[in-house]
């Protein structure tokens, strides 16, 4: 699942030549893409960057233009991240926005002349899985098929993947006829 992350940039004494946009890899998440957006909403895509191959430890882009002083000036982005890790109940990173006086940052971050930073908390929707009976018989027929129904949830915030119901078989028993419906009520059988 990816997620996003809208900020702007404005600069507000001089025009910023060389202007950049980095953000330094955290264990846990993967930056999947940044995008110019039209406004705060991101409705349109200006341009979609492409992050510096050369430079390691951190996705750097280099938007190859000077950004003019002013709020009417102000540049829109849409970070798109996937999170790789979802054990701990939150994550934070940083986004790092700047200039480079004589041409880009071309080693990176540390290289940059001028820089400020946003730092992002993710709160991580953990999930715990419950299987509660849906239905069964009161008492079973021998030699028929009866029904039973299971339903698999989360009984926290987060969605569970890859769930999986293991039927232990006892001596005597058959299993047959399996159906999954995903979502649940929606009349959709895997």
């Amino acid at each position: 699942m990816s997620n996003k992350q809208f900020f702007s940039i404005e600069t507000r004494n001089s025009a910023a030549p060389n202007a950049w946009i980095s953000i330094p890899d955290v264990t846990g998440m993967e930056v999947l893409g940044l995008e110019e957006v039209n406004d705060a909403t991101g409705t349109t895509v200006v341009r979609a960057l492409t992050p510096e191959a050369s430079i390691s430890g951190e996705k750097m882009y280099f938007l190859n233009q000077t950004l003019q002083v002013g709020t009417t000036n102000q540049k829109y982005y849409r970070l798109k991240f996937k999170l790789t890790n979802c054990s701990n109940p939150q994550m934070k990173f940083k986004v790092y926005a700047g200039w480079n006086c004589e041409g880009n940052p071309t080693g990176g971050l540390n290289e940059a002349c001028d820089e400020n930073s946003l730092e992002y908390t993710v709160n991580i929707a953990q999930s715990k899985k419950e299987i509660e009976v849906g239905s069964s018989p009161a008492s079973l027929p021998m030699c028929t098929q009866t029904p039973f129904e299971y339903i698999v949830k989360s009984t926290d915030e987060g969605d569970i993947f890859g769930a999986n119901l293991i039927v232990t078989k006892q001596p005597g028993i058959v299993v047959s006829d399996v159906e999954v419906e995903y979502p649940l009520n929606s009349g959709v059988f895997l």
